[in-house]
């Protein structure tokens, strides 16, 4: 008896376990076709018909996951944020050389403008793009103040000194915030790395601790 009794629970947390992967995979679907859709008609033009069309699953389904149209940009907002953080991550983990570092973290937060639903949400829904940096605003500077940790510490031995690194993460950010609502076209995106890369680099090594 006890013998099918743990037989059935196993079995039952492995369903469960299944059923949670199978809903993971389609909230990430229906995100992703979210983004496609608002790639082509902005944030605001978006509706649940549409994005159940770009995911090719029923309306039903999609209302099964997000019951309307402000909680699908709620789960948006959170996927993205989620989404950039991993991208980082593995970016620094396929280039992990601190001397690449600066160009690494530049070069990959100018290319996530480039992308068509970044300039399609810049574009059209500023505004609300800057209310959901706000919303994200302190792990956005943690993981940052991560990403740039190698570059803190090999500044901080050339130079004797003490760096704000919260403050230089969060400088970072906003800066970056700048350069995402300015009309960069991909042939001037080099102008982006630039800047952020200067302004890194005068924090970095003109910085001093009393920063």
């Amino acid at each position: 008896m006890t013998t099918t009794k743990k037989i059935d629970s196993t079995s039952n947390e492995r369903i469960q376990r299944s059923a949670s992967t199978r809903s993971k995979r389609t909230d990430e679907r229906l995100l992703m076709a979210a983004l496609e859709v608002v790639g082509n008609t902005g944030l605001g033009a978006l509706t649940m018909s549409q994005v159940a069309e770009q995911a090719e699953i029923t309306r039903r389904t999609l209302y099964r996951h997000y019951p309307n149209k402000e909680a699908l940009i709620q789960a948006l907002f959170l996927f993205l944020s989620s989404r950039f953080e991993k991208r980082l991550r593995a970016a620094i983990a396929e280039n992990p050389d601190t001397d690449a570092r600066l160009k690494v973290i530049t070069q990959f937060t100018v290319d996530q403008y480039h992308q068509s639903w970044s300039r399609a949400l810049w574009q059209k829904e500023a505004r609300l793009m800057l209310d959901y940096l706000a919303a994200y605003e302190s792990s956005s500077i943690s993981l940052m103040e991560w990403a740039l940790s190698p570059l803190f510490d090999q500044a901080e031995k050339k130079q004797g000194v003490k760096l704000n690194r919260s403050l230089i993460a969060e400088v970072t950010i906003r800066l970056a915030t700048s350069v995402y609502m300015m009309p960069w076209e991909k042939a001037d995106a080099h102008r982006g790395e630039e800047m952020l890369e200067a302004v890194l680099m005068a924090q970095l090594y003109g910085a001093r601790s009393s920063l």
